[in-house]
């Protein structure tokens, strides 16, 4: 009987020290990632607070509307900016702005661009986006933004024209940094040479998400930015009045170590680690810490 107990006990720690051998190298393959995510509070506060300073204060108003299917939390947070109609003041018609990338991104992805959406769901208003008077902020560096398109020339210095759009329709638009382009061999054109953002830059000052709460998750401040001008004018009035607003995109990152899916691998990977195998059987048997 003793015998049986000494032989399942041995049995029971060879097996437990294969499990923590193959946890020590899964845990070598692992990558941590970053989690990239739109601060939305100070979004929408701004926001609001630019809207009470214009003269129709009413004729706008601002919300957050996040995504309600778990599969599409990779499209992120998106404003609406609900325009009060101009035949019926009670109605309002809905734009929606919304700025991509988010979500989980690994350690080694560069942003060579980010994307913005603009829907116009009104009947009766046009939207502007000004992108030479927008900007993005990344690394503690401010650069005007560059729209891209299927030619871009290399006279930077020219204006860029505003982008419409009209009752009903959609913009998509991929956009950099004026201090990302560099141009081609024949000088002709300009070209992305360096991203707008590197992750690996990202993660140095980002915190890890675990040892966050909400309130100190929504504290955070950005790690990068787009500043958007966007303004919006009813075109059925003859006052022609264009609200102008400049809506900002700032962009949290939070360090997410990656986790294998087997519990009791993860359980060992939480484990203190010794630092030799000696350390190891002195932990488990006679219960010592050893630090990683």
């Amino acid at each position: 009987m003793g015998s049986d107990i000494l032989i399942l006990t041995v049995y029971g720690l060879v097996v437990f020290y294969v499990l923590y051998q193959m946890a020590i190298s899964i845990e070598n393959e692992l990558e941590d990632r970053l989690k990239i995510q739109l601060d939305v509070r100070t979004l929408l506060q701004q926001v609001k607070n630019q809207l009470k300073q214009q003269p129709y204060e009413d004729r706008i108003r601002a919300t957050i509307e996040k995504p309600k299917v778990k599969s599409l939390a990779k499209i992120g947070p998106q404003l609406n900016l609900l325009v009060q109609r101009a035949e019926n003041p009670k109605q309002r018609a809905r734009v929606t702005v919304a700025v991509r990338p988010v979500g989980v991104m690994p350690l080694g992805r560069k942003l060579n661009s980010l994307q913005v959406i603009v829907v116009n769901e009104s009947p009766d208003a046009q939207i502007y986006v000004d992108w030479d008077r927008s900007t993005i902020t990344a690394d503690l560096f401010t650069q005007r933004v560059v729209r891209q398109g299927p030619v871009l020339g290399n006279d930077l210095t020219r204006p860029q024209v505003f982008s419409v759009v009209n009752p009903g329709e959609l913009l998509t638009m991929d956009i950099t940094g004026e201090g990302c382009l560099s141009p081609t061999a024949d000088t002709t054109q300009v070209e992305i040479s360096t991203p707008i953002v590197d992750m690996n830059t990202v993660a140095m000052g980002a915190p890890p998400i675990n040892a966050m709460d909400e309130e100190a998750m929504a504290a955070e401040p950005p790690a990068y930015s787009l500043n958007l001008m966007l303004g919006i004018r009813r075109i059925t009035e003859s006052e022609s009045y264009t609200t102008y607003l400049l809506l900002p995109f700032g962009f949290q990152a939070f360090l997410l170590p990656d986790e294998i899916a087997f519990p009791p691998l993860r359980w060992l990977l939480n484990a203190p680690r010794p630092a030799k195998a000696s350390d190891w059987w002195e932990t488990l048997i006679l219960g010592k810490t050893s630090k990683r």
